[in-house]
């Protein structure tokens, strides 16, 4: 989806961000090190999914905790692409411009949300 998007921005880009050097490598390196945490996240669930039996005696419990550590994996792995796209428009001079409006996103609100690709407005 970000991909899909992410090309999208660049044939609507002409101007490149206009944040600080200073702020944009602020912004990357809180991306990379939230990656870098739901990747290890991401790889633990992975191993849970994998390792884990069902015992018929308590088969409800454990399908349900099954079901919340899938559902909690959706969410890390859908965090990881939305980083990832955040990641690619930094290194592209496009981060923080709004998919919609093409408007610039304050800075405010990409400290906030690292990778919101949408204006306040929008």
């Amino acid at each position: 989806m970000h991909i899909i998007r992410y090309t999208k921005i660049m044939q609507n880009s002409i101007q490149k961000s206009s944040y600080s050097q200073d702020f944009l490598a602020k912004q990357k390196e809180k991306l990379e090190a939230e990656l870098s945490t739901l990747q290890a996240k991401s790889d633990s669930y992975s191993e849970v999914r994998e390792s884990q039996e069902i015992n018929p005696e308590e088969a409800a419990g454990e399908v349900a905790e099954r079901f919340n550590t899938q559902a909690t994996g959706a969410f890390e792995n859908k965090k990881i692409e939305e980083i990832k796209g955040a990641l690619l428009r930094i290194d592209d001079g496009v981060y923080g411009k709004c998919l919609n409006c093409n408007a610039w996103i304050p800075e405010g609100r990409l400290e906030f949300v690292p990778t919101a690709t949408k204006c306040a407005n929008c």
